[in-house]
C-alpha cells in the first residue's frame, strides 16, 4: 500500500463523484443519495471547523444508530479529525471516565441524551432539523490527512477492567476493507444492513456504491423483528454474531429461505462458530453465502472464509476461521516466542498494516500488547498479542 492511497472519507468522496444520485444511506425515517449524504457531511464538517476541531482531534458520537450517526463520523473525518463512539449503555461514571480519558473537542448527540454529558462538554444535538441551526457556517477548507493519521478511537468493553481507547489509523481500516472486498464485493443495488459492530461496518458499503441500511437498535436483538426487517428492506448482506444467528434460526418458521431470498451474504463475527450451527444455517439458507471472519479491535480483520468451503475435522466442534489476510505477518508462537509447526497450538500474534496505533494514554499497556515483530523485515515493525490460542 502506497502512502498516496486515499483515506476513508476520500474513498467515499470518490464514490460520490461516480454515483451522486445512487441511494447511499437509509434508516426507517430517512433516505439519502450519495450527493445528499456528502452535502450534509460537508455542512456538519464546517460546523466542526468553526468549533475548533482540527487534525487528529476527536469528535464524540453519542447517539442511536441512525443516519445522523454516519453523517457525524464522515464529518469528523472530513476535517482531519477522528470519530469517537460513545456507547449509550455506558453508566454515567463510565461515560465521564471515557470523556476525561479521550478529551473530545465536541460531542454530537441527540436531545434526549445530551443531559448525560458532563456540563463542561461542548455538544451539538442532531435531532430533526439540525441542519437549519448551522446553515450559516461557511468555514471551508480541510486539514491535510494521510493514512497514518487517526480515523477513529474505539473503547473496549471494559469487561476485564477499565476500558481502553484503541487508536485506529486510516491505513488499517482501508487495508482491511479492500481485503474484505476481495472476499465479497459490493455494487450498485446492494443493500447492506448494519448494526452489530456498527462503527466497523457502516462506511464499507459507501466506498463501493452500495447502500448502508441502518438496522434499528430495537430490532437487531429481536429475532422476529430482525427477520421482518431483512425481508422488508431487501437486505442483501449483513453481519451478526453466531449466537444471534442461532436465535434467528430458532424463529425462522416456514418459508424462511424465501423470505430472505435477497440475503446473498451473511457474515459471522465476534464468537466462534460451531459446526452444528454452520450445518443448520447452510441447510436453512441454501442461497446465502456464510462467511466466518475473525477480527480484533486492535487488528481489524485477521482471517475469513466461506463456511461451505472450509474443511472441518470429523471430530471438531468448531469451524475454522478461514485464510489469514496477511499470512506472512500472522504467527502462532510457543511460550518462548518461537513459531510452532503447522497443526500445533500456540498463541496467535498478528503483524502488518492493519494494527492500531495502540491505546490512548496507556504507553505501558501499548508496549506490552504491541511488542516488536522479530519476523518482519522492517526494524520498527510491531505485532499484536491476541491472547487467543490458534493452530494453522
Amino acid at each position: 500500500m502506497q502512502q498516496t492511497d486515499p483515506c476513508l472519507h476520500e474513498l467515499f468522496e470518490e464514490q460520490v463523484r461516480r454515483s451522486p444520485s445512487a441511494p447511499a444511506l437509509e434508516d426507517t425515517r430517512t433516505r439519502l443519495t450519495y450527493e445528499e449524504l456528502d452535502r450534509r457531511a460537508d455542512l456538519l464538517a464546517s460546523y466542526l471547523r468553526d468549533a475548533g476541531v482540527g487534525a487528529g482531534e476527536l469528535v464524540g458520537v453519542y447517539m442511536e444508530r441512525r443516519v445522523e450517526y454516519v453523517i457525524a463520523c464522515l464529518a469528523a473525518l472530513k476535517v482531519g479529525g477522528a470519530y469517537l463512539p460513545l456507547e449509550l449503555a455506558y453508566p454515567p461514571s463510565l461515560l465521564s471516565d471515557v470523556i476525561d480519558d479521550s478529551r473530545p473537542r465536541v460531542v454530537l448527540t441527540q436531545e434526549r441524551y445530551a443531559a448525560n454529558l458532563p456540563e463542561r462538554m461542548a455538544s451539538l444535538c442532531m435531532d430533526e432539523g439540525w441542519e437549519r441551526g448551522i446553515e450559516g457556517s461557511e468555514n471551508g477548507g480541510s486539514s491535510p490527512v494521510d493514512q497514518d493519521d487517526l480515523a477513529f478511537v474505539s473503547y473496549s468493553s471494559g469487561t476485564t477492567g477499565r476500558p481502553k481507547g484503541i487508536a485506529n489509523p486510516h491505513r488499517a481500516a482501508v487495508r482491511s476493507y479492500l481485503w474484505r472486498f476481495g472476499l465479497s464485493d459490493y455494487g450498485p443495488g446492494d443493500r447492506v444492513g448494519c448494526n452489530v459492530f456498527f462503527i466497523w461496518e457502516m462506511l464499507r458499503p459507501l466506498l463501493r456504491g452500495a447502500t448502508t441500511v441502518v438496522i434499528p437498535d430495537d430490532v437487531i436483538y429481536d429475532p422476529g423483528a430482525l427477520i421482518r426487517f431483512l425481508e422488508e428492506y431487501g437486505i442483501s448482506e449483513t453481519l451478526i454474531t453466531p449466537s444471534l444467528l442461532e436465535t434467528v434460526l430458532d424463529a425462522s418458521g416456514p418459508g424462511f429461505a424465501e423470505r430472505l431470498s435477497d440475503l446473498r451474504v451473511l457474515w459471522l463475527n465476534g464468537e466462534v462458530v460451531t459446526c452444528t450451527l454452520a450445518r443448520r444455517a447452510l441447510s436453512l439458507l441454501p442461497g446465502t453465502r456464510l462467511l466466518n471472519v475473525y477480527s480484533c479491535s486492535e487488528t481489524h480483520d485477521v482471517a475469513a472464509g466461506d463456511l461451505r468451503e472450509l474443511s472441518e475435522s470429523p471430530h471438531s466442534t468448531y469451524c475454522p476461521v478461514g485464510r489469514p489476510m496477511d499470512p506472512d505477518r500472522l504467527y502462532v508462537l510457543d511460550e518462548q516466542g518461537r513459531k510452532v509447526s503447522d497443526g500445533e497450538a500456540g498463541e496467535l500474534f498478528v503483524g502488518g498494516e492493519c494494527l492500531a496505533r495502540g491505546y490512548i494514554n496507556l504507553p505501558e499497556k501499548t508496549e506490552e500488547s504491541f511488542p516488536t515483530d522479530p519476523f518482519a523485515p522492517e526494524e520498527d515493525a510491531r505485532m499484536y498479542r491476541t491472547g487467543d490460542k490458534a493452530r494453522i
